[in-house]
C-alpha cells in the first residue's frame, strides 16, 4: 500500500492495510508497519511512544505522525533542516569537513539517517554500509528522464534518487580519505 499510495497516512495504513485481519491487535499492526518501513527505507521509525529498547541501543527513531502522509514522512526523515542536538553524537553534513582531520575510526550504520553521524568523544564516524541497497534503488529509477518527487520515487519502491546518489558519493569520498591517509602512513614507515 505504501508503494501504490505514497500519500496514505499511518492511520489509514493501519486500518485499511489490516482490514482482512481485524483480530490483529493495534500494537502488532504498528510493528508490522515499522518493519516494512525499515526494510523499504533502512530507517528506524516509531509512533509517538517508542520502545525504550530502541533508545537504549542509541537509536533515535523518527516519528511518523498518525495523520501525516507517507511521502511527507519520508521528506522529513531525510531533510537537511532537522534540528541537530548538541550531544555526544553530531551530524556531519559534508565529508570534506573531515579533510582537516580524518576520523579515528569508522562504524557501520544500519540506519540511513545515521550516515555521517560522528561521536565527538571517540572521533568515530558512522557510515551507512549498505551500498548495494542504495545501488538497487538507483536501478529502479535509472530510466526516468525527469527528476522525481518523493511520492513519484516511492511508487516503484525507491528512495529519492538524489538522496541515494549523495550518500554513495560521500561513502566513496570518505573511503578515499582513508586510503590516502593509510598510504601516507605506510610511506612514512
Amino acid at each position: 500500500m505504501l508503494k501504490s499510495d505514497p500519500n496514505i497516512t499511518r492511520t489509514q495504513l493501519r486500518e485499511y492495510g489490516f482490514a482482512n485481519c481485524p483480530a490483529v491487535p493495534v500494537a502488532e499492526r504498528q510493528t508490522a508497519i515499522y518493519l516494512a518501513i525499515r526494510v523499504m527505507l533502512m530507517i528506524y521509525c516509531s509512533a509517538e511512544a517508542h520502545s525504550a529498547n530502541i533508545l537504549e541501543h542509541g537509536l533515535n527513531p523518527i516519528i511518523w505522525l498518525a495523520d501525516a502522509p507517507f511521502s511527507t514522512f519520508v521528506e522529513e526523515a531525510f531533510s537537511n533542516s532537522r534540528s541537530s542536538k548538541k550531544a555526544r553524537y553530531q551530524k556531519q553534513p559534508e565529508s570534506n569537513q573531515m579533510k582537516k582531520g580524518c576520523p579515528n575510526q569508522v562504524s557501520a550504520a544500519g540506519d540511513l539517517r545515521s550516515h555521517l553521524k560522528s561521536d565527538v568523544k571517540t572521533g568515530a564516524v558512522d557510515i551507512f554500509h549498505h551500498a548495494e541497497f542504495l545501488k538497487e534503488h538507483l536501478r529502479l529509477t535509472k530510466d526516468e528522464s525527469k527528476i522525481l518527487t518523493v511520492a513519484e520515487s516511492l511508487r516503484p519502491g525507491s528512495l529519492p534518487r538524489q538522496l541515494a546518489l549523495e550518500v554513495l558519493d560521500r561513502i566513496q569520498k570518505i573511503l578515499s580519505l582513508f586510503r590516502i591517509q593509510s598510504l601516507d602512513r605506510s610511506s612514512l614507515g
